[in-house]
């Protein structure tokens, strides 16, 4: 067929990857309803759905207003809330958004081997969100976690003070991937950096994988994320050694995404440190579209655009020590848009999500 053994070999792994992921979403999805598609069973046996032409009456629940002679009319289901437990607000924030990315934090279940008392942890408390109406206490969640960072840390962590998320974010997702086989795949980018030399045109290349990559802010998500692939120059003190000149020389930097996985995960640099103060950045970021292209580039020979859409933000108002965060998720039983602020869950409409508060963006794979 023409194609060279690079690309075959890269074809042929991302297939299995494909295998692998795709027998774990049908495992997933095991207890869901969408399964069980009871009308259709029901004209397979031949079995007619009684009909009654006498009025119904309209049940309320939850202050909505249900017709019962609707077959296949969408009820909002509910959606829980996370209690606060003083200072908290980051951490209840991170459980929505995992919650809105399945194929990822409950991956451990699926697979044999040992299972973390975090992957529990998370796993409990997210069981219960389609579940529960009254707002769940993440005092188990919260305990593990400390526990968890404080050891990685070597000092005491208090789940109490204010923390920042992405860093927060991070020391979960390390544990969740250090107890699967897979999530690796699902959550990890790896990017190649390609510094040039303008004298010489010598290149050296670096590969690093990322679980959070840190956009710098624009107008856009859009905008930031191709500021992010841009080439970019650095010259003088900026520049970098190279090795064919021996010297600092000018350089030119290219950053490519050379595999990704299902699940993307956006930092939006808001603070930045100017001789040690630390300020701000509260320009208003647009979200046209839920959908993001990706061009991944495979053995430097084909380029695959990979479509992502759009799950969940969490936003922060505040400064750095003292804020407070909230998150935005998509809930794609309502196909509608969800702000989990602690103890109140609301719907909001699409255009919410443009603001100058967003901090930490969610997309999974089209």
């Amino acid at each position: 067929m023409g194609i060279d053994k690079s690309l075959l070999r890269s074809t042929i792994i991302t297939l299995r990857k494909i295998s692998i992921e795709s027998s774990f979403y049908i495992w997933l999805s095991r207890d869901s309803k969408v399964w069980n598609a009871p009308n259709l069973q029901s004209e397979s046996n031949n079995q007619k759905i009684p009909t009654n032409n006498k009025k119904k009456s309209r049940p309320v629940e939850n202050n909505i207003d249900i017709d019962c002679t609707v077959q296949r009319e969408k009820v909002i289901e509910r959606h829980a809330s996370f209690i606060n437990k003083g200072n908290t607000c980051y951490a209840n924030s991170i459980l929505q958004i995992l919650s809105t990315i399945p194929s990822f934090w409950c991956q451990g279940s699926s697979e044999s081997g040992p299972i973390s008392p975090l992957a529990k942890a998370i796993s409990l408390n997210l069981s219960l969100l389609k579940k529960r109406s009254s707002a769940i206490d993440p005092s188990n969640f919260l305990i593990v976690l400390q526990n968890l960072i404080s050891k990685k840390t070597n000092r005491p962590f208090n789940v109490n003070s204010q923390q920042d998320v992405p860093e927060i974010l991070q020391f979960i997702l390390d544990e969740l991937k250090g107890t699967s086989i897979i999530a690796d795949n699902i959550i990890s980018t790896s990017l190649i950096s390609t510094e040039t030399c303008v004298v010489c045109f010598t290149e050296s290349k670096e590969e690093t994988k990322h679980d959070i990559i840190r956009l710098d802010l624009s107008n856009s998500i859009r905008s930031s994320f191709e500021i992010f692939l841009s080439s970019k120059n650095f010259i003088g003190e900026n520049g970098s050694f190279c090795n064919m000149c021996s010297t600092l020389q000018d350089s030119e930097r290219t950053i490519r995404i050379s595999n990704c996985g299902s699940i993307l995960i956006f930092h939006l640099i808001r603070y930045l440190d100017f001789n040690g103060k630390i300020s701000k950045d509260n320009r208003k970021v647009n979200i046209f579209s839920e959908n993001l292209t990706v061009p991944v580039k495979v053995d430097d020979v084909v380029t695959l655009n990979k479509s992502f859409k759009l799950r969940a933000t969490i936003n922060h108002s505040g400064t750095l020590n003292a804020g407070h965060y909230w998150a935005f998720i998509k809930d794609r039983a309502t196909d509608s848009w969800l702000k989990c602020n602690d103890q109140s869950v609301l719907k909001v409409s699409f255009s919410d999500l443009s603001n100058d508060t967003s901090y930490i963006l969610v997309h999974a794979s089209c």
